[in-house]
């Protein structure tokens, strides 16, 4: 219980840190499935931690719906869950149907850079990564869905690209390592948890850009992002 309580303390500090004010983690008895209330850009959020770590229990599509109506419950304009361990794909679909943010936060990694050295699957490392990556620079990638999007420059630091709105963006590598890092721990990474975790814009470009690695591939419904085998 401690360490639930220590998580949920974590995942205020956390939503400190992304932006939030009036963060509020409540007592933890009676609370109705509330780990913490929160406010941003006028929206007032409610807040659940699931503190599963490594065991075989994960985020299930059930608990998305009874975010949502705890959301409306205490006339909340946004949900959000975090967790440290696994999540049903189902899950996934739900939370991004209903609006419901998901971030992963692990506690032993969020405030430590992956090393260039550190390995991935296969020996895998982010600089070798990142190569191939660099290699796309001057290139136009398309995805399944027939979107495509020209890479104008890569480098150590960030990749520029132009969707096909004809819009310039720019995503830096440190979001890259981060989401390889995910990978890394727990096998895949989703495009929706992109969107949410991440707090990124650019899932779509991003899962593009994996697709188009001979490390990684990518599969739909969800779109899931893995090493090959």
């Amino acid at each position: 219980m401690k360490r639930h309580r220590s998580f949920e303390f974590f995942v205020g500090e956390y939503l400190r840190q992304l932006g939030y004010t009036d963060v509020d983690v409540t007592q933890g008895v009676a609370d109705w499935g509330v780990d913490a209330f929160a406010m941003k850009d006028g929206k007032k959020y409610v807040v659940q931690a699931k503190m599963y770590g490594d065991c075989k229990t994960k985020v299930n599509r059930r608990q998305m719906m009874e975010l949502y109506g705890v959301m409306h419950y205490f006339d909340c304009q946004g949900a959000i869950l975090i967790y440290n361990g696994g999540i049903m794909d189902d899950a996934c679909l739900v939370a991004d149907k209903l609006g419901i943010q998901l971030h992963y936060l692990d506690q032993h990694l969020m405030d430590e850079p992956v090393s260039d050295a550190d390995q991935t699957q296969d020996g895998l490392s982010f600089n070798s990564v990142w190569t191939d990556i660099r290699s796309l620079a001057g290139r136009t990638i398309a995805n399944s869905r027939g979107t495509t999007y020209q890479i104008l420059t890569v480098t150590e630091g960030d990749i520029t690209y132009i969707n096909q709105n004809g819009k310039k963006h720019k995503e830096s590598a440190d979001l890259f390592r981060r989401i390889l890092a995910r990978i890394q721990r727990y096998g895949y990474v989703q495009q929706c948890q992109l969107r949410n975790e991440y707090e990124t814009k650019a899932s779509a470009f991003i899962a593009t850009v994996f697709a188009n690695l001979p490390s990684c591939e990518v599969t739909p419904n969800p779109t899931t992002i893995r090493f090959r085998q």
